[in-house]
């Protein structure tokens, strides 16, 4: 029986293959295969010349065809077969070069000699453009003096550098903001997975009434989040962001903070990187494993705190090995239960106050919250406990998460001793190490007794 293709699988083996850089007609393309997939799409631009700073749209670059062979006359690139092959916004070029001319143009490694490796200097020089090829090191090593024909046909023309924003609407226009870099052909890992995976997560908040909007922005690395966040990010409401990168990685997880280190979704997030079921690193702003896109917000001009929660390193980076064979379907839904757990704090903490006048008894068969340190010894006793209440109560995405009744002791006592307005849902679950899901469930079930009254706290506020 064939396993299903799920939306963001479908999504990544069509756009995988495009030219994905900075302004071109495929790329262009790319984008409008992603709206037809994901709900409430905007596609914006800025066309070839506009400026953002010293940041300048360059033109689009096409490609109508790149080859280069031996003298024997066996293809070594083939720009068709794998785009990796012609290094990004080359000029044309048509010649007959020497092995020694050819070795100045030519990006391999030796670390990775089986490998063609991703070039994309000239997008980020684009006034001073050199042509270029990738031939692997263990192909190029062992080629012979001769001559070599290099055919490059390319073109640049007006273009626009485009972007595709998807919002979920909420209660507040004040909105929390995902970003991935859409850009880098032929790869998989390094863009696009991050990418689908903050659609999907704007994607499953689809019908849900929140109260914060949130929006997932793929773009161009660093270029277009520039263009965004100057033009963009305040008059869309933007108040905090969070870069999502290599979701599908066979790496760990690391969230690399905002550069203040204790902004709202730096609170957040480090909070639930302590509640899942795989290590996470906890990195100081671009000090994680991979720099991405944060740098574009977090700045004193934006003031927009970035953070970035990432997998990495991999082995796959800047290479034509990163293909949809190296993409781990687990660790990519892992990467956005994270987040989704981490928009669920923001929507739920709550300053909680006390509504009784003398100590509650929990156990009584009118309020029923009284939790056993240690239910039966080493399990729980029957089927109705307070702990079972407990547990049904909470989403799926806490499976695999250790919850200890003996910690939910702790929880009633520091409600028994609560004052008024002294602590947030969230600062009890972290005073406790405790996940803020289970602290605010059970939380409710003292609100739905009487017990404590919970207002909801404005994170961004602070």
């Amino acid at each position: 029986m064939t396993q299903k293709i799920t939306r963001w699988e479908n999504a990544l083996h069509k756009l995988w293959k495009r030219n994905r850089v900075h302004v071109s007609s495929d790329v262009s393309a790319a984008y409008r295969e992603l709206v037809a997939i994901y709900s409430n799409p905007n596609i914006i631009g800025y066309p070839t010349g506009s400026e953002a700073g010293y940041w300048v749209v360059p033109k689009s670059w096409e490609v109508e065809y790149a080859t280069v062979c031996d003298p024997n006359g066996r293809k070594l690139v083939d720009y068709d077969e794998c785009r990796l092959g012609l290094a990004t916004y080359s000029p044309s070029f048509e010649g007959i070069i020497s092995l020694a001319k050819l070795a100045e143009h030519n990006t391999c490694s030796k670390k990775y000699p089986e490998r063609r490796i991703f070039s994309f200097r000239n997008q980020y020089r684009h006034w001073d453009r050199v042509w270029g090829v990738s031939i692997p090191w263990q192909i190029f090593k062992n080629l012979e003096e001769g001559d070599y024909k290099v055919s490059i046909k390319t073109h640049f023309d007006d273009g626009i550098l485009e972007m595709v924003e998807c919002k979920h609407q909420g209660e507040l226009d004040d909105t929390f903001l995902l970003v991935g870099h859409f850009d880098h052909p032929d790869m998989c890992l390094d863009g696009l997975v991050g990418c689908l995976a903050g659609h999907e997560v704007i994607e499953r908040l689809k019908d849900k009434k929140t109260k914060y909007s949130y929006a997932m922005l793929s773009t161009i690395e660093i270029v277009g989040s520039v263009f965004y966040a100057q033009f963009e990010a305040k008059k869309r409401g933007v108040r905090q962001a969070m870069f999502m990168a290599c979701s599908g990685a066979n790496a760990p997880l690391c969230y690399q903070k905002t550069s203040r280190s204790n902004s709202a979704i730096d609170q957040i997030m480090i909070h639930v990187s302590k509640h899942v079921n795989e290590p996470v690193s906890i990195a100081n702003f671009r000090e994680g494993p991979i720099g991405n896109d944060e740098i574009a917000f977090d700045t004193h001009a934006q003031g927009i705190p970035c953070a970035s929660i990432m997998r990495g390193p991999y082995d796959e980076r800047h290479t034509d090995a990163d293909t949809p064979s190296v993409v781990n379907s687990l660790n990519f839904e892992g990467m956005v239960n994270m987040v989704l757990r981490g928009i669920n704090i923001l929507e739920k903490n709550a300053i909680l106050s006390p509504q009784f006048e003398v100590l509650p008894c929990l156990a009584h068969p009118e309020l029923e919250l009284y939790v056993d340190e240690l239910p039966d010894e080493y399990g729980l006793p029957n089927e109705d406990t307070v702990f079972r209440q407990i547990l049904g109560r909470l989403d799926e995405t806490l499976e695999g998460v250790v919850v200890e009744p003996v910690r939910l002791s702790s929880l009633m006592t520091v409600l028994c001793c609560l004052r008024e307005g002294e602590k947030t849902t969230l600062e009890i679950a972290e005073d406790l190490d405790m996940p803020f899901e289970l602290v605010d469930v059970y939380t409710d079930m003292w609100v739905e007794k009487k017990l404590i009254k919970k207002t909801w706290k404005n994170m961004f506020d602070n």
